[in-house]
């Protein structure tokens, strides 16, 4: 197939969330008032995969109602895609293997692909308002590599929407492209009165259950040889007290440490003040175990 849309259709947009997400007393809830679990979400976000496997069946029986279906009639390729990232993933990563493998085992013919990310922000995401979100992003260099996308349908997973910044981009960089359509999916989107009342709510949901390293430790003895650091979670770690920080890493693996080593000088967090201090004490423990540093394991 060449890899352009049919001559006479034209690229179609589409966004939507699993459900949207408000807060109501303090507490977040769904719009028709029901709770919503920040404990599950909060797991998430720090690399709980059994969360993320939850997650990601919803999201793949929405996606074939949305799009695989029309798509497979049509016989028309299909790429999926996480939020951009530069070495060390997203969370949005794990749900997007756990939708692959879902379709494929279902029978849909759908591709991975990747959005590449150059520059990363210097500091916690959640936490900026929406002008520091829309810097942020202008900022970030995301590319990708066409033979990958163009010609297909685009599907980009991703956790939560707040203000759209990096959705924004992303179709930004895919204007003109020649692409059959593209649609973000996430797990759920903020409503936007809360949003405009308060962008950094979602520091407060991300942080709703992982606040420090004692959760995110219980998190990783919980399922050591499937836990994979995401770019949240060595943020988390290499911003702790150097104290608190050598106690956590006495606890992980040499493959754990060395994991995260690659993940932080791939993406560069040695070079970040606020993570100095932080990755001094991972340096060390490295040294201490005798790891010789080789190529990145992270795709």
């Amino acid at each position: 197939m060449e890899n352009s849309a049919p001559k006479g259709r034209s690229v179609t947009f589409a966004s939507f969330g699993l459900r949207t997400i408000t807060m109501r007393d303090t507490e977040f809830v769904y719009e028709d008032g029901s709770p919503f679990n920040v404990v599950k979400y909060s797991r998430f976000k720090y690399g709980d995969t059994n969360v993320a496997a939850a997650y990601g069946l919803e999201m793949s029986t929405r996606l074939k109602a949305c799009v695989l279906d029309a798509a497979e009639r049509r016989r028309e390729p299909v790429v999926i895609t996480a939020s951009a990232y530069k070495m060390l993933p997203t969370a949005a990563r794990s749900l997007v293997q756990v939708i692959h493998d879902r379709l494929h085992a279902d029978g849909y013919k759908i591709d991975s692909g990747r959005i590449h990310r150059l520059n990363l922000t210097n500091g916690d995401y959640a936490a900026m308002t929406t002008e520091e979100r829309e810097s942020a992003m202008r900022q970030n260099g995301i590319h990708i590599d066409e033979e990958l996308f163009l010609g297909r349908h685009v599907i980009v997973v991703d956790d939560i929407k707040i203000t759209g910044a990096h959705e924004r981009s992303i179709r930004e960089m895919f204007t003109g492209r020649a692409i059959l359509s593209l649609t973000h999916i996430y797990v759920v989107q903020m409503d936007p009165r809360l949003v405009a009342e308060d962008p950094t709510a979602e520091d407060t949901l991300n942080r709703a259950w992982v606040n420090g390293l004692d959760q995110l430790s219980e998190l990783i003895r919980a399922n050591p040889s499937e836990y994979l650091f995401n770019a949240r979670t060595v943020k988390l770690i290499l911003s702790s007290e150097p104290a608190e920080l050598c106690n956590f890493l006495d606890t992980l693996t040499t493959e754990h440490i060395q994991k995260l080593y690659e993940g932080a000088t791939g993406d560069g967090y040695q070079l970040m003040a606020p993570y100095a201090a932080g990755f001094a004490c991972l340096a060390a423990e490295t040294r201490a175990r005798g790891i010789v540093q080789q190529g990145s394991s992270y795709r």
